[in-house]
């Protein structure tokens, strides 16, 4: 199942087909990680989870499964390069706000350049939890989207080999770090906002997500069964 995607986002892979039921997608594989560097492992502790907690899927070393295998020119997921960290209290408060009235995520993808800014919240006081090192990005596929009390808007995702907390990028910060890489991610958000929805289109668009009773988000509408908030470190695009 794909969606067509806006002319801000790479091509479609084979990867960002994953989605909630599909045959061979099981728990985190529990194999060792491919790795931009040799630092430790990230995983944090289980109690951080809290609210949410990532979804299920396969990876072979940090890379996603589809079907027990890795589809033919996918990108090699690395091990980031980032220590463990717990959600901030921005987090907890924005988490707790899609678990109580619901909340939002795109039903497409955004790739993210070296240099950015990855924060445990939506918070740009807060100090950053890691940076995407200059030779890597971060394909994100359906990212929540958070609009913080300023009106300012966040994408939040997981990372393969990343932890299970939940990493967030600021917008704002984005287009003041690489302005044009930051102008086009907000111009996508602006035309998925208006966007008739992926539900009656097939094409990308904003769509509700919830909070589940396995404490995981997924969309409102259980035919969109893509998985919500996945990303994957990996080398830079062609």
């Amino acid at each position: 199942m794909r969606h067509q995607r806006s002319t801000h986002v790479r091509p479609g892979r084979a990867w960002r087909a994953v989605a909630v039921g599909v045959a061979g997608l099981a728990a985190l594989a529990a194999t060792a990680c491919g790795s931009s560097s040799g630092s430790s492992s990230t995983s944090a502790p289980a109690a951080t989870v809290g609210i949410v907690k990532p979804p299920d899927f396969t990876l072979q070393g940090c890379t996603y499964v589809l079907n027990s295998t890795i589809p033919s020119g996918e990108p090699q997921g690395l091990k980031p390069d980032f220590p463990p960290f717990s959600p901030d209290g921005s987090a907890t408060a924005a988490l707790q706000g899609i678990k109580d009235h619901g909340g939002t995520a795109m039903v497409d993808s955004v790739t993210l350049p070296g240099g950015t800014h990855l924060y445990a919240g939506p918070d740009l006081d807060g100090t950053p939890v890691g940076a995407i090192p200059a030779k890597d990005s971060i394909l994100a596929a359906e990212p929540v989207v958070w609009t913080d009390a300023h009106g300012d808007p966040w994408l939040a995702f997981y990372l393969s080999c990343g932890g299970d907390a939940l990493y967030w990028v600021s917008v704002k910060g984005l287009e003041g770090q690489n302005p044009s890489v930051g102008r086009g991610v907000a111009e996508q958000l602006a035309q998925l906002k208006t966007a008739s929805p992926y539900t009656t289109t097939g094409t990308a668009s904003l769509l509700s997500i919830v909070v589940n009773s396995h404490r995981r988000l997924v969309f409102s509408d259980p035919k969109v069964t893509f998985l919500v908030g996945r990303g994957e470190l990996t080398g830079l695009p062609d």
